[in-house]
């Protein structure tokens, strides 16, 4: 059998510490327990997680054990600390089903179940923390000379969810992104969203002005046309219109007005 390293093993306790303490659900979980489940008492809540011929039981336990950004922050730092590798995967989720414990799971209303951690769940829970999307190191050091300390957990959690590829041209543009706006620490997040949708997709190395420029005009031309058909409606009859295939868009103006901003910025930046 096979013997996790200094770096596994302390992923492993951080982990495992976590679990004893218990997860807090979020608003997802409220919102599918209130739309399934109803009414539910939480001793009916617990028969269903606790039987395996409830067609409700895999769904609901996927979303309670679903890493959510504040278990994310907790061990990105370990994380960053070392290296690690698909297998290290299997190894951690058998150490930890191996550990034979139950997962406090507590309710915004206060109410607690206690699930046993299985084979399954770890697998299935281990796997989506990306614990082998290592950070490039060049880009490490940007972010932590660039970003204020409180942000760099947060950025670096969204890039490891993110499953980037950590080629030359992609840390290039993040680094930039980070050096030049690290310090609008209420904008960094929107920034990085924007590019993140563009560079997560093949792309030329070349061509990465190009997109910007595709992708603005596209925003805009989608205010033009939205202008355009509200003028009509103003002007004209809306059943007239209507019978006449006309539909009135929604647009966000505010949100697409805010992303041409993000991506004429941007490529300035880039």
């Amino acid at each position: 059998m096979s013997v996790m390293n200094n770096n596994l093993t302390n992923l492993f306790h951080k982990i495992l510490s976590i679990f004893r303490h218990g997860i807090e659900t979020g608003t997802d979980v409220s919102h599918y327990i209130d739309s399934i489940f109803l009414s539910q008492s939480l001793e009916e809540l617990e028969a269903v997680l606790k039987d395996d011929d409830n067609c409700e039981r895999e769904p609901l336990l996927e979303l309670i054990f679903f890493p959510e950004e504040p278990f994310r922050l907790q061990i990105e730092p370990v994380l960053e600390a070392g290296v690690f590798v698909k297998a290290d995967e299997i190894m951690l989720s058998k150490a930890l089903n191996a550990e034979n414990i139950f997962v406090p799971i507590r309710f915004p209303d206060g109410g607690k179940i206690e699930i046993a951690m299985t084979e399954e769940i770890a697998m299935r829970f281990v796997s989506r923390l990306n614990i082998s999307h290592n950070m490039s190191d060049d880009l490490k050091e940007v972010i932590d000379g660039s970003l204020e300390e409180q942000l760099q957990y947060v950025i670096k959690v969204r890039l490891r969810n993110a499953r980037l590829s950590y080629n030359d041209n992609n840390v290039r543009i993040l680094s930039s992104l980070f050096e030049k706006f690290g310090l609008e620490s209420e904008q960094i997040s929107e920034y990085l969203e924007v590019i993140l949708n563009i560079i997560s997709e093949p792309y030329a190395e070349d061509d990465i002005r190009k997109i910007l420029e595709k992708r603005k005009d596209f925003y805009f031309m989608a205010l033009q046309k939205a202008e355009l058909l509200e003028e009509q409606f103003s002007k004209n009859n809306m059943e007239t219109l209507m019978v006449q295939g006309f539909r009135s868009p929604h647009i966000d103006r505010r949100k697409i007005t805010r992303l041409i901003t993000i991506l004429e910025r941007l490529m300035y930046v880039i």
